[in-house]
């Protein structure tokens, strides 16, 4: 049985999710809150080799080959890390977790939601998140971020367009998921991070 809690974080690109994830686990720290804090694609020596290959090769990946790429690390995460942090009744902090292909690979590429649902249900062995923190930004101002920055990934590289799908397939996650929680991330800095930890002291326990 699952003892830990686990809680993600979401939101498209430049939406201030690596800033507030910094703060957050101060805010856990200081809290005394015992937690492992893992990425998405990533957090193992598997995951983070299919990581180089889905955001840095400059190689074309066939949708489906994207899919089971994302849950294969998924599933080695899964068994490594996340199941032995809950039994060791930890908060597992996942930067990014399975919402992010509904969203990107599901709704913003219009594809078959309800199987990639299943798939998501194999790779994490039934696991979902108790409580998942989505940044919301206005894809204009996602977009223009990135510009400024001059770095982008393979699906950065997909165009202002795509910026849009993203936003409206996040909103779509969240309307599918109770547990998914809006945080607004137009706001400062602070306001965002205390509007997450307000929604976090509601949910944990």
């Amino acid at each position: 049985m699952k003892k830990g809690f686990i809680l993600s974080f979401e939101g498209g690109e430049a939406c201030g999710k690596t800033t507030q994830i910094k703060l957050f686990k101060e805010y856990l720290d200081k809290k005394q809150i015992d937690y492992i804090a893992l990425r998405e694609p990533g957090g193992t020596e598997v995951g983070e080799s299919i990581r180089n290959i889905l955001l840095h090769q400059k190689v074309d990946i066939d949708y489906r080959t994207e899919v089971l790429l994302f849950n294969a690390a998924r599933a080695q995460i899964v068994e490594e890390k996340i199941k032995p942090a809950l039994q060791q009744g930890k908060l597992v902090l996942m930067d990014r977790f399975y919402h992010s292909t509904l969203a990107y690979q599901g709704y913003a590429l219009g594809q078959d939601v309800d199987k990639l649902k299943t798939l998501i249900s194999y790779a994490t062995d039934g696991l979902q998140t108790d409580l998942t923190l989505l940044l919301n930004l206005p894809s204009e101002i996602s977009y223009q971020r990135k510009v400024e920055e001059n770095k982008q990934d393979r699906f950065e590289m997909r165009g202002e367009e795509y910026y849009k799908k993203i936003e409206n397939a996040f909103l779509e996650v969240a309307k599918d998921d109770p547990n998914v929680k809006l945080i607004d991330a137009t706001k400062t800095i602070e306001e965002v991070h205390q509007q997450m930890v307000e929604t976090f002291e509601k949910y944990y326990k």
